[in-house]
This record gives structure tokens, sequence and C-alpha cells, in this order.
């Protein structure tokens, strides 16, 4: 999908989006609403997983990391192959779907 070569944090490298995700719960809470939106357009699983592969792409790859964890899932993804951020996609999806709802 991506190849990121500039390093993530240098500001001309990545976005702030005025901190579009100043902590993990909001970077989860970002990622639930886009599910929930792509479910409602079309609610199969390829649709779902590609939706989040992209949300995750485009993070890692243009968006500062706001907290440790943050940081952590763009390593994980710059290193993954194609199967494994389609597994990481579903990961994360499991992790949205299994959240309390009153969380971000």
């Amino acid at each position: 999908m991506k190849e990121t070569t500039a390093p993530r944090d240098a500001p001309e490298a990545c976005l702030d989006i005025m901190n579009f995700a100043k902590s993990w719960d909001d970077w989860r809470g970002s990622l639930r609403e886009t599910v929930e939106t792509a479910r409602e357009l079309d609610p199969s699983d390829r649709n779902i997983i590609g939706t989040v592969q992209d949300i995750i792409d485009f993070l890692a790859a243009r968006v500062c990391s706001g907290s440790p964890e943050e940081k952590m899932v763009a390593e994980l993804w710059d290193l993954a192959t194609a199967e494994e951020r389609e597994m990481l996609a579903r990961v994360f999806l499991r992790m949205i779907d299994t959240a309390p709802t009153s969380a971000p």
C-alpha cells in the first residue's frame, strides 16, 4: 500500500492536524466512528477491513503520533507486510468492536 521514508515526527513529514488524536482513546474513537459510517454504506467484511487499512495507512503516514500507542501502531504498520497489515486491521476492528460503547 504505502512506503514511508521520511521521519514521521519531523514537522514537514507529518501533519499535526490540530492535535487530531490527542490520546489513544481519541484515536480509537475516530477509528470507531469511521468504521460505523463505513458499515452503514457497505457492511461487507472486505469493505470494513479495507476502510480500517486506509485509515491506519493515512494516520501512520501523515499524522504525527500523539501518544506512545499511536507511535507503536505506526511502527508496526511500517514493518508489516500486506498480509500482516490485514491481520492488524482485523485486530483493531475487533478491539473497537469489543470496547464499551461509552468509550470515545
